[in-house]
């Protein structure tokens, strides 16, 4: 009975860990980790366009360990097809 208890707990431990997984991965913390970042302007909004980068304007680029506060020198380049 102790052996199945036992058998139990770790199954669901297990399933518990791989649902942890795939929540990080899916999160915006998981993206930051991946390399991604968020550029959201000096109201917190985040910047989702490539037209929202006024030139001279600021906004603050939040990585995987902290932000960095950054200005747009040029206008957009030519907007990526998706």
């Amino acid at each position: 009975l102790a052996g199945a208890g036992e058998r139990a707990v770790r199954a669901r431990r297990d399933r518990l860990a791989a649902a942890a997984g795939r929540l990080h991965a899916l999160s915006p913390v998981g993206a930051l980790a991946r390399g991604f970042a968020i550029p959201s302007g000096p109201d917190g909004r985040i910047l989702r366009g490539a037209r929202e980068f006024e030139p001279g304007s600021r906004f603050t680029l939040t990585v995987a360990d902290g932000s960095v506060p950054c200005r747009v020198e040029e206008g957009p380049a030519t907007p990526v097809e998706t």
